[in-house]
């Protein structure tokens, strides 16, 4: 039987972050001063996505790194909600820069106008990514009727830093087992107000924690947009984080290839893990999982990695 990739085989991966603020909104770094940074860091994409704010930084495309149109919208209580305040905030990467065109946020936070503006920029052609809810406060009635959302920020490596949720295992299963069709992405949502001026990061900062391999034959807007759209990527939490060789479907058997990890884990709608392989040190890098023994009610599968420093990688689901 002929292996079925779950990432494309040719495909080259680029390490990348997806949300990101400079000094056009509330970040401290200049857009050249970040892609400085985090090419230091091994990164070839960042997508400048400042508050409420649509810039494009083709000038600084190169080789080597390729710069995401887009913006980030918000929508905020203007007092207590049912008890307590929320936020719903939107990343945006515009699918053709040239003709990408700024639309106003929500005038309320409800979740009919949020999906009122959802609609004008699914029709402007953004894809939509679905930012931090841990620290957006927001509930499974707010986020799972919204429209329209490509991904979900599984891991918001700023929101961890400053204010310790930025990690939404939780809420990304709940969508999951809720039927909605929506990948995982990591990203720093980095401000910089604690880089130091060589570029140099402090112990505790918003940079280079989260981030998002994109799988994709060259370093083009067009192919990273396309990998976006169909999924082709995998995202990490925690510089250094597992890192996928191969991932297929062969005689029945979910295989991923890896760098050296503690554990694998295969989560469906299940408690807990569907399938797992653990080990007491870091010395997994094959497993394989009979997909004849599902019960026959899972809709999907995805994989988590997990290392000895809990650096962790997480695949978008897998239907059956």
């Amino acid at each position: 039987m002929a292996k079925s990739y779950l990432l494309p085989k040719a495909s080259k991966q680029f390490k990348s972050n997806l949300h990101a603020h400079t000094i056009h909104s509330d970040g401290a770094l200049t857009p050249q001063q970040m892609k400085a940074l985090y090419q230091e860091h091994g990164y070839h994409i960042i997508a400048y996505t400042d508050h409420n704010v649509l810039n494009y930084f083709k000038e600084l495309d190169e080789e080597n790194f390729l710069a995401l149109c887009g913006y980030e919208v918000d929508a905020y209580t203007q007092n207590s909600y049912g008890g307590f305040e929320k936020t719903c905030h939107l990343n945006l990467i515009a699918r053709n820069p040239q003709t990408a065109k700024f639309i106003e946020k929500p005038a309320i936070y409800s979740v009919d106008s949020i999906n009122d503006t959802i609609e004008k920029l699914y029709q402007a052609n953004y894809i939509i990514h679905y930012n931090h809810p841990g620290w957006s406060a927001e509930e499974p009635a707010d986020y799972l009727n919204l429209n329209h959302i490509s991904a979900m920020e599984i891991y918001n490596h700023g929101c961890e830093v400053e204010t310790n949720d930025g990690d939404a295992r939780n809420h990304y299963d709940i969508i999951l087992k809720h039927g909605l069709h929506w990948n995982c992405i990591s990203t720093d949502d980095n401000h910089n107000h604690n880089t130091l001026p060589n570029n140099t990061l402090r112990t505790e900062t918003d940079s280079c924690g989260g981030y998002t391999m994109i799988c994709a034959p060259t370093l083009t807007y067009d192919s990273v947009i396309q990998a976006l759209d169909d999924g082709n990527y995998y995202c990490c939490m925690g510089e250094g984080a597992p890192e996928i060789y191969h991932y297929y479907i062969e005689d029945s058997k979910l295989v991923i290839d890896c760098s050296p990890v503690k554990g694998v884990f295969v989560k469906s709608n299940s408690i807990g893990a569907r399938f797992h392989r653990t080990s007491t040190t870091d010395s997994i890098t094959h497993a394989e999982f009979d997909l004849t023994t599902l019960r026959g009610d899972e809709p999907y599968l995805r994989i988590e990695l997990a290392d000895s420093k809990r650096r962790m990688t997480f695949t978008n689901p897998y239907y059956l």
